[in-house]
């Protein structure tokens, strides 16, 4: 957790800031702000062609210039690095993939020493989720700089390159990625919550929009939704990336599956129903929202669409991702129904690692790194070489178990090119039933049965937000 930062309330040249503790006093700040512009203009240099773009450096450089040093840049000890500065430097970098990115962010004329953006890259949250060039960032943050004058810390001029500001009425989050732990009861049955957001709940600030993400028959909810990849320079975690974007994330493990208790039931659909009742109350009364957005993946999906049913008063917007309605000509359900007795006469099934790749081959190998498979693996098999049959019984004997007559809310369906979970002509066939005309219907190209873990994810999240932060209908009649 960075250090809080000081001079609440204060001025630095013309830039406010807002963190909490001593002042420094102006003059001295807008002494150090002249010396470094007279610097730049003695020592101005041109920049190696290897910076050729989209490099930080020449980025960077353009920035600064086009506002003219308005913000002001200030030496900066390492242990007191502003946040914004922490973030947009490990976006710059991350964006690029340099190897030497320490290096072009000292040498990028922002003034920024070697300490610095070690220590900002060290500490750096995530990458741009967007996954635009910084040219695009530059231009919202141009566009909106009079509306952007406060940064978070010691006042260096880099974090007036924050992202593009949130949809409108939408909270902006702020701080690095926070995450806390929380437990629910379903009667006897404890479940193991777990909560990410931009920056720790304050007393008296805006709630913002939760979403709640529902993982599917094999692995449980950390491993599904914040999973970290060693070594691929690249996010994987839904929950970091919706929680950047303003989203207070929230996912649950279900009976039977990761830290909930393990007991004798099969964790079914209509078990996982109840599940996500008991965790609504919970994020309810840690958030003051009653009405949720929710995401499920596979059964997942399954899940979150049975609670749409039971609950509509909970359920904002419904995100349904490798959906299943009827199974008919399903190629992966037909082959899983070879099972289905083992099923019906077992409450647990085995899984191990060579299951968790094939997750990631069945449909269409190629469509994921198979880095992801080992991490994946890595994080989920600590909980054990088992797991609950209910939801594959489901999926295999008792379809449908989604009424699409019964589900209120806005709908978006995903699916990718290559799942064999659905046909197409499955879930168009769904689709067309819903009673709500606020609905979409998405087929992601190249992408399979795991999307949320392949190569298309940022595509994924991409038509996810668009949909959530969908705007209202303008009411105004002539």
């Amino acid at each position: 957790m960075m250090p809080e930062m000081p001079n609440e309330g204060k001025e630095i040249g013309t830039v406010a800031v807002a963190s909490g503790g001593a002042a420094e006093p102006v003059a001295r700040a807008t002494a150090e702000r002249e010396r470094r512009v007279r610097h730049r203009a003695r020592h101005h240099r041109v920049l190696p062609a290897r910076f050729a773009g989209p490099p930080i450096a020449q980025n960077c450089r353009r920035f600064r210039e086009a506002h003219d040093d308005r913000a002001g840049l200030l030496a900066c000890d390492p242990e007191r690095l502003p946040q914004t500065v922490v973030t947009e430097v490990g976006a710059l970098v991350q964006d690029q993939e340099s190897p030497g990115a320490v290096c072009e962010v000292h040498e990028s004329g922002l003034g920024i020493s070697k300490a610095c953006a070690a220590t900002a890259l060290a500490f750096r949250p995530r990458p741009d989720y967007t996954g635009r060039h910084l040219e695009a960032v530059m231009d919202d943050a141009a566009h909106d700089l009079s509306r952007r004058s406060l940064i978070k810390g010691a006042g260096l001029g880099l974090g007036l390159l924050a992202a593009a500001a949130p949809a409108a009425g939408q909270p902006a989050a702020s701080g690095p990625i926070w995450s806390s732990e929380y437990w629910a009861k379903k009667g006897d049955v404890s479940l193991n919550l777990f909560r990410k957001r931009a920056g720790r709940p304050q007393a008296g600030e805006p709630s913002r929009p939760v979403l709640f993400l529902v993982h599917g028959s094999s692995i449980s909810a950390r491993p599904s939704f914040d999973l970290a990849v060693a070594g691929s320079g690249t996010e994987y975690s839904l929950m970091n990336v919706f929680g950047a974007w303003g989203f207070d994330v929230w996912t649950l493990d279900h009976e039977g599956y990761g830290r909930s208790a393990r007991t004798d039931g099969n964790s079914d659909i209509a078990s996982g129903v109840e599940d996500l009742k008991a965790a609504a109350e919970v994020v309810a009364r840690a958030t003051g929202r009653t009405r949720l957005h929710f995401y499920g993946g596979s059964s997942g999906a399954l899940r979150a669409g049975a609670f749409a049913m039971a609950r509509p008063e909970r359920v904002d917007r419904l995100i349904l991702e490798a959906f299943t309605f009827t199974g008919k000509g399903s190629p992966t359900l037909t082959k899983r129904r070879e099972g289905l007795e083992y099923f019906r006469t077992h409450h647990r099934r085995p899984r191990d690692r060579d299951m968790i790749r094939s997750i990631f081959t069945r449909d269409k190998p190629g469509t994921s790194d198979p880095a992801v498979a080992e991490a994946l693996a890595d994080a989920e098999l600590p909980f054990g070489d088992s797991i609950p049959t209910g939801t594959y019984l489901d999926m295999t004997a008792n379809l449908p178990v989604v009424d699409p007559a019964r589900v209120q809310a806005p709908v978006l369906l995903v699916r990718g090119e290559h799942d064999g979970i659905a046909t197409e002509e499955d879930l168009l066939d769904f689709y067309r039933r819903l009673p709500n005309a606020d609905r979409q219907f998405v087929v992601l190209a190249g992408a399979s049965h795991a999307v949320a873990l392949g190569h298309t994810r940022n595509q994924l999240w991409h038509v996810m937000r668009a949909f959530l932060e969908m705007p209202a209908r303008d009411s105004h009649t002539s």
